[in-house]
């Protein structure tokens, strides 16, 4: 554990651990003794007597794991939750515990699928954060750009008929026809206007799109030019493309993968199978986004 507590009740980090007397474990309350000069482990507390009667999940960390932890609030740091079970009492510890109730896990090293749901079951609000060289290996994500359209607006777009040698009532049928194939598409026409020129019409309309890439296909199958465009608002995102695990596939909590070949070194990519979606944020994004 990298936090324990001193006789004043205030949390102490193991760095500083040996600084003071009397330290003691969050969990059981039992004494606990600084341990600061590992050259593999990061500082920690360890139990000078472990009582087995009492589960208290001190399992050390490295130090991928302590700058993960560093990034939020010292108060959100190692967070303990009780758990009774028959004969023996059992505690869960949150490496961050959000203002919010989210529970964020950091795993460094491969475990059974049984601990992931165990604990996903206990904080029941829970996202992951896995060591992508740990728990990809060798593997090699595959970057690329997408661009999302909202509420592009309006655009306008027209259509020339030729009217030599058609009737008003075919004209007229045939005007109708055009407004039907649009609204078929479930876009709506705000207003229209035509101009009158030798054995020719041109139509204009001014049709409200949610989705630019969508709508340009359309327009193109119904033969109409675009125009001019309104309120063009685009979200350029990067997102990532890697075959998942079967664990991570398992585990149905939202996950974010580390140290990933193909990530730079401030982003961390967002993965959520069972949508199909895989997305790369920067880790200043993600911790905003939990410290908010």
């Amino acid at each position: 554990m990298r936090y324990a507590i001193n006789k004043e009740g205030i949390k102490v980090e193991a760095e500083k651990g040996k600084e003071y007397n009397e330290m003691t474990c969050p969990c059981c309350g039992n004494a606990v003794d600084a341990i600061v000069n590992g050259e593999i482990k990061a500082p920690h507390f360890r139990h000078a007597v472990r009582d087995y009667s009492i589960h208290c999940p001190d399992k050390n960390m490295c130090e991928w794991h302590v700058d993960w932890q560093n990034k939020f609030p010292e108060d959100n740091r190692e967070v303990y939750k009780k758990s009774s079970y028959t004969g023996k009492k059992k505690y869960y510890r949150a490496d961050i515990l959000t203002k919010k109730g989210v529970a964020i896990e950091f795993q460094h090293s491969r475990m059974p699928l049984s601990d992931f749901l165990d604990r996903s079951n206990f904080w029941k609000n829970i996202i992951w954060v896995l060591d992508g060289e740990k728990f990809f290996k060798n593997k090699l994500l595959r970057v690329y750009h997408e661009e999302i359209y909202h509420n592009l607006g309006f655009v306008k777009i027209e259509k020339v008929i030729n009217t030599q040698n058609i009737t008003t009532k075919d004209l007229y049928a045939k005007l109708r026809s055009i407004e039907m194939q649009i609204e078929a598409e479930s876009l709506t026409i705000t207003r229209s206007y035509i101009e009158t020129e030798l054995n020719s019409l041109k139509i204009h309309y001014w049709v409200k799109v949610d989705n630019l890439n969508r709508f340009l296909t359309v327009a193109s199958n119904l033969e109409f030019l675009v125009t001019e465009k309104e309120q063009e608002n685009k979200e350029v995102i990067k997102c990532g493309s890697i075959q998942t695990t079967t664990l991570i596939n398992s585990i149905e909590k939202p996950v974010f993968v580390d140290n990933l070949k193909g990530l730079e070194d401030n982003e961390i990519l967002y993965l959520n199978p069972q949508k199909g979606q895989q997305r790369i944020f920067s880790k200043e994004q993600f911790v905003k986004h939990y410290t908010s």
